[in-house]
């Protein structure tokens, strides 16, 4: 038996060495198709996305953004925050007859090459003023007819309308409201303006080095720059003494923040207006004046948005509730608190106002809360409370925070300048 089996395994051995490739069967396995993704599906997915806003009643749902979330078609809109109208004087044969306008506007959105704005001036209706006016560089600056002379004081409808340059077809773009008063003065000179006591409860954040109107101005020298400015109304003394610098002092979410540096500078915008009372009893004797100026003030934070420098504090990095106060050196009295919060993106989240689309502001501008001091600052020369009237002449406010921020505004001095008692 031994040697059969050590024969059997001989002739096996052969075998194998005869054909080494064994047909093993492998079981069949069913690989499924990999769908390679699109462009699309490739991406992560993006933050929930904000609801379409419109810009009020007088203007059409729209779908370009303005700013963070108001939102516009690729028609032009104005720029509510730019907006403003200056008045001149109209003498003949040494007379005051009345006034000329002077409307000043941006715009933002796709304008045809000569295209315009038409404006009517009304009262109940009445025609009193229509303006052509050219637009340059996405704005009108230079435009006013001396033939057109009105007379009317009090509350009047500014109708503005877009004239498209392509198509000559002319459409309404925004209705304003202004209230012109006049002061007199010496030889029957008169200084006609525009009241601006409403737009005193209003403040708003921008990036000036974002500005396309600041750096087409200042031959570049703001672009880039991601310092913050408030800009604000206020209601100053002509005369009044230099009261010495301003400091800036935050909290975040209730803490006390340290700044890198905390000095603030105050600048004049263009639009502010000046006006004048004169008076001299019987013609003779001590001249008595009273003046009124409504200063656009820009002041300069020492905060960014985006990216920080040696002397800039970057709030983009600190989300948060934040709450700063602009403080004088020398006296030590609250000038203006501001409160805003920045989300978790590093965004600023704007005023209702601003959210709903009822004003319009640029992408480099963001509404805020702001609060006057009961009683007034230092700095405030005159103060009225005029929720009626509105914000950025005459648009009604449209939330309970805005009409709330407009109440809170106190009253302080004559609102207008007054004749000598």
């Amino acid at each position: 038996m031994k040697k059969y089996a050590i024969l059997l395994l001989l002739l096996g051995l052969m075998a194998t060495f005869a054909n080494p490739q064994f047909p093993i069967r492998i079981p069949k396995i069913k690989i499924p198709k990999i769908e390679q993704p699109t462009k699309d599906t490739a991406q992560p997915p993006s933050e929930p996305s904000q609801p379409d806003q419109t810009r009020g009643p007088d203007l059409p749902q729209t779908s370009k953004s303005v700013s963070q979330t108001t939102k516009m078609s690729s028609e032009a809109v104005l720029l509510d925050s730019m907006t403003y109208f200056s008045l001149e004087q109209v003498r003949v044969d040494y007379k005051v007859v009345g006034w000329h306008m002077r409307p000043n506007f941006k715009l933002i959105g796709d304008i045809p090459n000569r295209s315009a704005l038409r404006i009517f001036v009304k009262r109940n209706g009445k025609e009193l003023l229509d303006l052509r006016c050219e637009i340059e560089e996405d704005a009108v600056r230079r435009c006013v007819d001396e033939k057109k002379v009105v007379k009317e004081l009090g509350m009047l409808d500014v109708e503005v309308n877009f004239i498209n340059g392509d198509t000559d077809e002319e459409r309404p773009l925004r209705t304003y409201k202004i209230d012109v008063h006049r002061t007199e003065k010496f030889n029957d000179y008169a200084d006609f303006f525009v009241n601006r006591h409403p737009d005193v409860a209003v403040g708003y954040l921008s990036v000036e080095g974002k500005n396309p109107f600041v750096i087409r101005l200042r031959a570049d020298r703001e672009k880039g720059s991601t310092v913050l400015h408030l800009n604000t109304v206020i209601s100053r003394d002509h005369d009044e003494k230099y009261r010495g610098g301003s400091y800036l002092r935050c909290s975040v979410n209730g803490q006390p923040f340290k700044l890198k540096q905390s000095i603030v500078a105050f600048r004049q915008k263009e639009g502010s207006v000046f006006a004048t009372y004169e008076s001299r009893a019987g013609g003779k004797g001590p001249v008595y004046k009273d003046y009124l100026k409504f200063a656009l003030q820009q002041i300069q934070l020492p905060l960014s948005l985006g990216s920080e420098t040696t002397l800039t504090n970057d709030i983009s990095r600190t989300p948060g509730k934040w709450e700063c106060s602009i403080i004088g050196e020398a006296d030590r009295e609250t000038y203006r608190t501001i409160r805003f919060t920045v989300d978790a993106r590093g965004q600023i989240v704007t005023h209702p106002e601003q959210r709903n689309g009822n004003v319009v502001f640029g992408d480099w501008e963001w509404m805020i809360y702001m609060d006057i001091p009961a009683g007034g600052s230092p700095i405030d020369h005159r103060l009225k409370r005029s929720p009626e009237m509105g914000l950025f002449h005459g648009i009604p406010w449209s939330t309970p925070e805005g009409k709330a921020m407009a109440e809170r505004v106190p009253n302080k001095g004559n609102p207008f300048p007054l004749p000598a008692k």
